[in-house]
């Protein structure tokens, strides 16, 4: 669950992990020399030393200076107050039984995550004074962090100081941590490798689709708070001005119409997330969908993951029972996905790292194009299933299979063709043939 990187400059990385937090509550800011660069609305400067306080480097109205102790954030916040809380070089200055119980508050309080940087280790700090302040009492280290450290929401970013260099002397070399939203990639030939990243892009290619105001709400309605949505508009002419509330939650991109695929290959390379999901522009995401799929990834090991669903009409209305995919185990799924695709593209969510293994969606099929990725993804990850269902799959009479009923058929033929060479050779080797 623990993975250190190597990266160059420390600040790119925590702004990163902070880029989408409306607000934040900085422990231990001193003087507040970072405070400036986060971008959040609302930033909390909390120190309990007030001659930092009043000698801030920010002046910003948005950043305001507390001066308070950090073991009462508790008693001074309620559960969810901000989207994130930051320790940067302040944890180390806590005893050890101190520091595990701010973080279990700064856990409480933080609706999204917890980041912290912190020297990898103990290294004694005494009388040092580093703004000339009379702090040298707070600039004492007390604990050293390592690691095996367990932040529910977190990143730990530990400052490793090498050997042969003096103290506040620092390395490259970082480590990033978050065990609430990491997830391991395995492969089918046995490799593994930690992702630490935990954004999910969210794609949905819309054309003159009347519904596709709905679709955006579902996804801003996600549980799972680290989401990034990309809406590709595949030249329509119609209803786009149902996007105009949108716009300033969206990722809105423009382009000359070339199909479902095209338009969702342009929102993946456009996308910075880790996760990608698909959303037509005519169905809905429930509220808890991502998130869900991001903890069966997370506890399954697998990298690329679809729900059962409903049938919903034009009016949003359930007019099915649970659909689901009735599965024993992997050699079914290959039989069945040899015959046809069971699999509804609005209900998968996959590791992006699988688009550089077996490349993008194939523009040249207009329709069957997600049937054709699935059968490329099938023979190297291992699928994971929630039989729950997590989506509304709208049927009504202007949806394209409906009205290119004959040609996508055709384009199924043409996908089997393709592929179930290779799917048989993977068939003889799950039966031990």
């Amino acid at each position: 669950m623990y993975r250190e990187i190597q990266v160059y400059d420390f600040l790119p990385v925590l702004l990163e992990q902070l880029k989408f937090s409306e607000s934040i509550l900085d422990i231990g800011s001193g003087t507040g020399t970072l405070l400036e660069r986060y971008e959040a609305a609302l930033v909390i400067g909390l120190d309990i030393h007030r001659p930092y306080l009043l000698h801030r480097k920010y002046k910003a109205p948005h950043i305001i200076p507390l001066h308070a102790d950090a073991g009462h954030i508790d008693k001074l916040f309620l559960p969810g107050t901000f989207s994130a809380v930051t320790l940067i070089d302040s944890l180390e200055h806590f005893t050890m039984a101190e520091g595990m119980e701010l973080l279990r508050k700064a856990e409480i309080i933080a609706s999204n995550r917890v980041v912290v940087f912190t020297p990898r280790g103990f290294f004694p700090q005494e009388g040092t004074d580093h703004f000339h302040l009379q702090g040298e009492n707070y600039q004492r280290h007390r604990s050293g962090w390592v690691i095996r450290l367990r932040c529910l929401k977190g990143f730990i970013m530990p400052r490793i100081r090498p050997s042969g260099k003096r103290s506040g002397q620092t390395t490259s070399r970082w480590m990033l941590y978050s065990p609430a939203k990491q997830s391991s990639l395995r492969t089918r030939e046995g490799g593994e490798r930690m992702n630490l990243q935990s954004k999910v892009s969210v794609v949905i290619p819309f054309y003159n689709c009347p519904y596709v105001h709905l679709a955006v709400e579902s996804v801003l309605a996600q549980t799972y708070p680290d989401i990034e949505l990309i809406v590709v508009d595949d030249g329509s002419t119609l209803h786009t001005e149902k996007l105009t509330p949108f716009m300033d939650k969206i990722v809105y991109i423009r382009k000359t119409n070339g199909g479902t695929a095209s338009a969702l290959n342009r929102g993946i390379q456009a996308a910075s997330g880790a996760y990608f999901a698909w959303l037509s522009a005519d169905d809905l995401f429930h509220p808890d969908k991502i998130e869900r799929q991001m903890i069966t990834l997370t506890q399954t090991g697998t990298s690329f993951n679809h729900t059962a669903y409903y049938y919903i009409n034009e009016h949003g209305e359930r007019v099915s029972e649970v659909v689901r995919v009735l599965l024993t185990g992997r050699t079914e799924m290959i039989e069945t996905m040899m015959k046809g695709c069971p699999v509804n593209g609005s209900s998968v969510l996959l590791n992006m790292d699988i688009f550089r293994k077996v490349g993008l969606f194939n523009e040249r099929f207009l329709y069957t194009q997600d049937y054709d990725l699935w059968l490329r993804i099938l023979p190297h990850y291992e699928w994971s299933y929630i039989g729950e269902p997590l989506l509304d799959y709208r049927v009504h009479k202007e949806m394209g299979s409906v009205i290119h009923n004959e040609a996508q058929f055709r384009e199924i033929e043409v996908v089997q063709a393709r592929h179930n060479g290779v799917l048989a050779k993977l068939l003889r080797k799950e039966r031990g043939q």
